[in-house]
């Protein structure tokens, strides 16, 4: 309750005192209560500093792990007793494992994987300089041998003898081509139209060129799905495109490339519209681990790409996405 005099309280009226050039009147209490502001207001900027100084702090040590250069980052030993009693429990500077920034991507080119800083070539490069800290050698540490993702020899073939090869008409695979780019390009912009099309002149002026396995299937599938899309449920050469592209995607499954994900992904679209869930399954884990293992998921601002291979990947991404979910 405000302070009140004796008159205004014996009539009833509000107690009001006022500034003798101005004449206004301001209730008792009035500078009490501005200053009561100010304090929670000093208190509120305070909290606000704090909470800036710490984004700051995060800032700078992102930038410092984003930047070109390699940074060290250094794995403090399990922390000791404060009360220590002899000499023996002092700070071992062996117990420290510094781990430097990798790169961000491994290889050269479109297909080039993403490696972070726990990845296993992160750990055993540190591991060889730890090694070689201690005067040894480690030229028979070979990293890439190591982490070979390739199919040795001893891995069996996929059977795709009994699948045959052959290409539709030319009016008919002009059809579809021109149906995939007017219907299902502008939704999901997984190829780059002009190389496509480069590749699909070279397959109908001689088939037999066209050995690659991802190049196969990706024209089969861009045949299939236009097929589907045009009301061919069931043909003789959707049937053909659909065993053709199944041959040929089966045999690079564990190439880890930009070419099996953009087959992946339209391996998904095409099985989207046939209804087959367990190959939609499949090919949807296989793609979204492919994809992070590209380095897909990555701002791709920050690698050394070219402008069509970054558009590319962005694009192969997000395409990703939305068929995903």
């Amino acid at each position: 309750m405000r302070p009140c005099c004796s008159q205004c309280a014996n009539v009833g009226f509000e107690c009001k005192t006022s500034d003798k050039l101005s004449r206004r009147a301001f209730p008792r209490g009035y500078t009490e209560s501005l200053e009561e502001r100010v304090r929670a207001l000093e208190t509120e900027v305070r909290e606000l500093k704090e909470l800036l100084d710490e984004k700051d702090e995060k800032i700078d040590v992102l930038s410092r792990i984003h930047s070109h250069s390699p940074h060290s980052i250094t794995l403090p030993s399990p922390r000791r007793p404060s009360v220590q009693p002899d000499n023996k429990d002092e700070h071992d500077p062996n117990d420290s494992f510094k781990v430097l920034q990798s790169p961000s991507l491994q290889g050269e080119g479109t297909d080039s994987y993403f490696a972070g800083t726990s990845s296993a070539r992160t750990f055993i490069e540190a591991y060889k300089r730890k090694v070689q800290e201690g005067g040894k050698s480690t030229t028979d540490i070979d990293t890439d041998r190591l982490l070979a993702t390739q199919k040795t020899e001893d891995s069996p073939p996929t059977p795709t003898s009994t699948v045959v090869f052959k290409t539709p008409s030319r009016m008919v695979s002009d059809q579809l081509v021109n149906i995939f780019f007017q219907e299902w390009a502008p939704m999901f912009p997984i190829l780059h139209r002009p190389t496509f099309l480069s590749l699909y002149e070279r397959y109908t002026a001689d088939s037999d060129a066209v050995c690659d396995k991802a190049e196969i299937a990706q024209l089969n599938l861009v045949f299939g799905i236009a097929a589907i899309s045009g009301g061919a449920r069931s043909s003789e050469d959707l049937e053909s495109f659909e065993s053709q592209w199944k041959a040929a995607a089966d045999t690079i499954l564990t190439e880890n490339t930009m070419a099996t994900l953009q087959v992946l992904i339209l391996a998904q679209i095409y099985c989207i519209q046939r209804g087959e869930l367990t190959r939609l399954l499949t090919y949807k884990g296989l793609s979204t681990t492919l994809s992070a293992r590209l380095g897909l998921h990555q701002s791709q601002k920050r690698f050394a790409l070219g402008t069509l291979t970054c558009e590319t990947r962005k694009k192969v991404f997000w395409t990703l996405y939305t068929v995903d979910w």
